[in-house]
């Protein structure tokens, strides 16, 4: 049977799929996933307990068709599977798709079961059908209604849903569906849905399949295909040739919106995207197209939403459905963009064993808003497109990696006047010398001498062991604060311990004695012996007493030697040095031996600088025409290199000293606003440089070499 048909345009864009009874398999962002038929199907996790009946069959069927219409192979075999998939898959009566053609003849294309509803067998019926199937290819809109057949003798209550196959502002025909209802079932919520997806995917289906067959359209698009990669070639400027790859790309492509992503160095950048001149790179869809650009580009594979991303991680499908949600697109497909392969001659054998795939440099990214799906031919055609694109952006990028790259340009356009002029070369040539030299000459600069050396504090002490021994005990650590005349370490010496007992014993001896004799004294005086032996002994009692003394002071010396042992500090300030506990604990140390130093942090800080010996001429003539001599003194620190600070020479040694790492140097002072310098820290690295006045550019640039010329010829 055939109807006669005025072609239809659409004046909208086909409706989205918005019931909450169903989504579409190929949109579903989260949940479970099964495999069938080989499709990787994704159900939404929170709708799955609130579906109708059904629903899940309704899901696996549409899956099949979105598989089936993205195949290839002949109209007439494609709508023949998809009816039986259909008629199998869910509990249908009938399926039947009716098609146009170019005259607008309405004709049924294929059905199954359509003879068991009795439409076919009852002239009034088969016109009522006819009648809605037109109404809803017209009126463009999906519509449901009641129906009823006698099977087996007995009634069945039926329900007719019909949608139309509208596909690139034209409708090509609708499709039909029969189904067994009961009270409890209300087909226009629960199924219509379904109908309009399925006939949306077999509309693009066959529009995709009519573009593949049109001679005059592959003919129209090698054309404009032509021009855009003509386009691409126009210039070298990276962002210019991804905005021209872009931008055309999507006239050529007929694609939503395009991207172009990179990797240069370690970062990955969205350098166009469709119809933005400016890119703002903190923007939520700027870096999610970033992220998942930087995946394909690290898989070197294309990642494609119509697969479901079949393949890939979580995380990477996860961020791709996430991607689609916050952007409002419908597909997403990005291609990887590879380097492309050096040119060979086909007669050179290396030509014949090239690498199967080249380094992945960039990516790709189609989107598609207004359709659910990129077509196969599409997909084709993009993936074309895009090894064009990537040929062209390669040597662009190829080409900004030259250093110097405008400075030459902008030399090379000078240099090109002077070819074929030897006159004009040689005048630039001997002007371009007189103007340096004479420059150089004329131009004052800054003469700086560079020292280097540390910042520490004015106020500081050396403790030095009085003699030698060994260091038994510590009593302050490195850092600790400390006081005037409070401990810091105690020494131990044998030998001093030795003879301060000695000196003990012989004290206690000289006073038993002079005990002694003081009693025989008193005995021969009592017994009233001669007068002589008590003037004997009072002259032995006498040099006793005198050697009495005399231990008394030995002993009273090495006490205070014993006391010298433990040494305290001299100033109040800090202890500067380190790891005390490793460095001398229980180690023999020798007399005059620096154990560790006291520096006062609150008091003045400075500069202790070594300049190099052959630089203090000019700093003495500096410091000579300066009326007090204080240099000016620029310098940082290693511990804050950022920051610069200043200060004045205070003081310059009057002989210099060898040193075996720098030769021979010269030791100077500088002094320093302590209260302006963050983070001081004792020791610092600092390296200075001096004012030492205003000399030629020429002489700053190279004295050095005329230093050299000077000691070589004397």
């Amino acid at each position: 049977m055939e109807f006669r048909l005025g072609k239809a345009r659409l004046d909208r864009s086909r409706r989205l799929l918005q019931s909450p009874a169903f989504q579409h398999p190929l949109r579903s962002p989260t949940g479970p996933r099964r495999m069938d038929a080989g499709v990787a199907q994704v159900m939404p996790t929170a709708a799955v307990d609130s579906l109708p009946p059904g629903t899940d069959r309704l899901a696996t069927a549409a899956s099949t068709v979105a598989r089936l219409a993205a195949q290839r192979g002949s109209e007439a075999d494609f709508l023949a599977q998809v009816v039986e998939e259909l008629k199998t898959q869910i509990p249908v009566r009938a399926v039947a798709v009716w098609l146009l053609n170019s005259q607008g003849v309405l004709s049924l294309a294929t059905e199954r079961g359509l003879p068991d509803t009795g439409i076919t067998r009852d002239p009034q019926r088969s016109k009522t059908n006819i009648r809605r199937l037109l109404d809803v290819i017209q009126g463009e809109q999906a519509a449901a209604h009641p129906e009823s057949a006698v099977v087996s003798g007995s009634p069945v209550a039926m329900s007719a849903l019909f949608a139309p196959l509208l596909a690139r502002e034209k409708c090509l025909g609708a499709v039909q569906i029969f189904l067994d209802v009961d009270d409890s079932f209300d087909p226009r919520n629960d199924h219509l849905p379904f109908v309009e997806e399925t006939a949306s995917t077999i509309a693009w289906s066959l529009a995709w399949r009519e573009e593949l067959a049109s001679t005059t359209g592959h003919l129209a698009f090698w054309n404009r295909f032509e021009r855009s990669v003509s386009h691409l070639g126009r210039t070298l400027e990276t962002r210019q040739v991804a905005a021209a790859a872009v931008n055309e790309g999507r006239l050529l492509l007929e694609c939503d919106r395009l991207s172009v992503v990179v990797r240069r160095g370690r970062s990955v950048k969205v350098l166009a995207v469709t119809g933005q001149d400016r890119l703002h790179a903190r923007a939520v869809q700027t870096r999610s197209l970033a992220d998942l650009g930087e995946a394909v580009i690290s898989a070197g594979r294309t990642l494609d939403s119509q697969s479901g991303a079949e393949g890939w991680p979580d995380a990477i499908q996860r961020q791709m459905f996430e991607h689609l949600r916050s952007a409002g697109a419908r597909s997403l497909r990005i291609v990887p963009l590879r380097e492309p392969e050096p040119f060979h001659n086909a007669d050179e054998p290396s030509a014949q064993h090239q690498p199967p795939s080249a380094p992945v440099f960039g990516a790709m990214i189609f989107e598609q808003f207004s359709s659910a799906w990129l077509t196969p031919v599409a997909a084709e055609r993009g993936d074309l497109f895009a090894t064009h694109v990537a040929r062209a952006l390669h040597h662009a990028l190829s080409h900004e990696q030259i250093f110097l790259l405008r400075v030459r340009r902008w030399v090379g356009g000078g240099l090109e006047w002077f070819r074929g002029r030897t006159g004009a070369m040689v005048c630039a040539g001997v002007l371009v010398a007189v103007v340096l030299l004479a420059g150089l000459a004329l131009v004052p600069a800054t003469y700086r001498v560079e020292g280097r050396g540390k910042l520490m504090p004015a106020v500081q002490r050396d403790v030095f062991a009085p003699r030698d021994s060994e260091v038994t005990e510590l009593v302050v650590q490195g850092g600790d604060r400390v006081e005037v005349g409070q401990p810091l370490l105690v020494l131990r010496d044998v030998q001093l311990e030795t003879e301060l007992l000695a000196a003990r014993n012989r004290l206690t001896e000289k006073r038993q004695q002079l005990e002694a004799q003081q009693a025989e004294i008193d005995e021969s005086t009592r017994r009233g012996g001669r007068s002589d032996d008590v003037v004997r002994l009072r002259g032995r009692q006498a040099q006793a007493r005198v050697e009495l003394s005399a231990a008394v002071e030995r002993l009273q010396s090495l006490e205070a030697e014993q006391e010298r042992l433990t040494l305290r500090a001299p100033i109040a300030g800090t202890v500067a040095s380190f790891q005390l506990e490793q460095e001398l604990l229980h180690r023999p140390v020798r007399r005059g031996e620096v154990l560790l130093q006291v520096m006062d942090e609150e008091s003045n800080w400075h500069l202790e600088l070594t300049i190099p010996e052959h630089r203090m001429g000019h700093l003495l003539a500096a410091r000579l025409e300066l009326p007090d001599g204080q240099l000016p003194v620029e310098f940082v620190l290693a511990t804050t290199p950022e920051t610069s600070y200043s200060g004045t020479l205070a003081g310059l040694s009057t002989r210099s000293s060898a040193r075996p790492e720098e030769g021979a140097v010269v030791e100077a002072q500088v002094a320093v606003d302590a209260a302006n310098i963050e983070h001081r820290r004792i020791g610092a690295e600092a390296v200075a440089k001096l004012d030492c006045g205003r000399k030629s550019l020429f002489y700053v640039l190279f004295g050095d070499v005329v230093e050299l010329v000077e000691r070589l010829v004397w």
